[in-house]
């Protein structure tokens, strides 16, 4: 995690505390592969990889709205 700026590292923080905890199931959904992404695999959290720009904006967000739902997530946190 070096070089990593604000949002990053209260990313990892975030995810590592959470991954320690047995009554938390945690997903990862990133736009693209990230090598440092792979660090969370070995604690137990389920990556996704997501690609938006793959169809367009319309029949992605209805993609990834359904991917939501079916999930049903308690908390989704997000950042740009």
């Amino acid at each position: 995690m070096s070089a990593a700026g604000g949002r990053e590292y209260i990313f990892f923080m975030l995810n590592d505390e959470l991954s320690k905890r047995d009554d938390i199931d945690l997903t990862i959904i990133t736009p693209g592969y990230n090598p440092t992404i792979d660090q969370f695999k070995q604690r137990a959290a389920q990556i996704k990889y997501y690609d938006f720009k793959r169809l367009n904006f319309i029949a992605s967000l209805a993609q990834f709205a359904n991917f939501i739902n079916q999930n049903k997530f308690d908390i989704i946190h997000t950042h740009d």
